[in-house]
């Protein structure tokens, strides 16, 4: 053991806290968090709650330090139960009651909307404090933890180290990314096919409206009319400046969406359309952009 050098990433107004166990001896060396294993990074990327893929050398930096890569422009911040001792050993890390009430008070006082516990014996340590069971590694949402405080807690398992999947830990920070979405009233307001328009809800009736919206543009691939040189085109005319473009693909005769991709309207702005080709590589699809490329958030096949 020895004494970490990193420096938790925290303030108020956070959309996510991230929170460790420990710093591990790797990172604290390098003094960035997450440095030694790009695992966590990838993860968030998948996700969708990260807009590009970062090097996890400097990568706390730029996702912790602004919101210029995070999903929506959120903010983001790290720290850990115990944040002063640096040790790749999990198991020789005994929190107690005095870290997990500094972490109780630092949450109190900055009331990020998410807090998520990343290492089961954090998640333990923390509920035992609190007088709550134990949660199962990687159970996801768990809700509201300490009193007086509106701060939604979330268990995902680490991103390395443990028999859980890489897939598995993407799906709840889909989770959480929904959850964020709903909380900030991003919701739904429409489902569009190049052919056929079907609105849900109360439409926006104007561009002006303050309130980001999730627009949900489907394609369906169909191999047995079209060549694989034949692109695919998604219309993105009506996409405000701060909505959500979420492209769902699914193939003919299975109605289940295969891909799911996502992009910011202010990436889209000046354009009328998006365009893809689809082929097929070890009997999987393979999705493949011209020009700007959304990111995949899910694929389920």
């Amino acid at each position: 053991m020895e004494r970490s050098n990193l420096k938790p990433f925290i303030r108020k107004n956070l959309d996510i806290l991230y929170i460790g166990l420990n710093p591990a001896l790797g990172s604290s060396r390098n003094r960035h968090y997450f440095s030694v294993n790009q695992a966590f990074w990838n993860q968030l990327y998948e996700s969708g709650l990260i807009r590009e893929q970062v090097d996890k050398s400097d990568a706390d930096t730029k996702i912790f330090g602004s919101p210029k890569y995070n999903f929506n422009n959120w903010n983001y911040g790290i720290t850990d139960l115990v944040d002063s001792v640096a040790e790749s050993r999990s198991a020789k890390i005994k929190p107690n009651s005095s870290d997990c009430q500094k972490l109780v008070d630092l949450i109190k006082e900055n009331c990020p909307l998410v807090a998520i516990l990343l290492h089961s014996t954090a998640s333990k340590s923390l509920m035992t404090f609190l007088g709550k069971p134990a949660q199962k590694s990687n159970s996801g949402f768990i809700g509201k933890l300490i009193e007086h405080c509106d701060t939604a807690f979330f268990d995902i398992a680490f991103p390395h180290g443990n028999t859980i999947t890489s897939s598995e830990k993407i799906k709840r920070y889909i989770e959480v990314k929904d959850y964020l979405l709903k909380l900030k009233g991003h919701q739904s307001t429409s489902k569009v096919d190049t052919e056929v328009i079907t609105t849900y809800g109360t439409p926006q009736k104007t561009e002006s409206a303050q309130s980001a919206k999730e627009i949900i543009r489907t394609r369906t691939l169909r191999p047995s009319t079209r060549k694989d040189s034949s692109p695919y085109k998604i219309d993105t005319e009506g996409v405000g400046i701060s909505d959500i473009l979420t492209i769902e693909i699914s193939e003919e005769d299975n109605p289940t969406v295969l891909f799911k991709f996502q992009i910011s309207g202010k990436q889209l702005q000046g354009r009328k359309s998006l365009h893809f080709n689809a082929s097929k590589m070890n009997s999987k699809w393979v999705i493949t952009w011209s020009g700007l490329k959304p990111i995949l958030i899910q694929r389920f096949d």
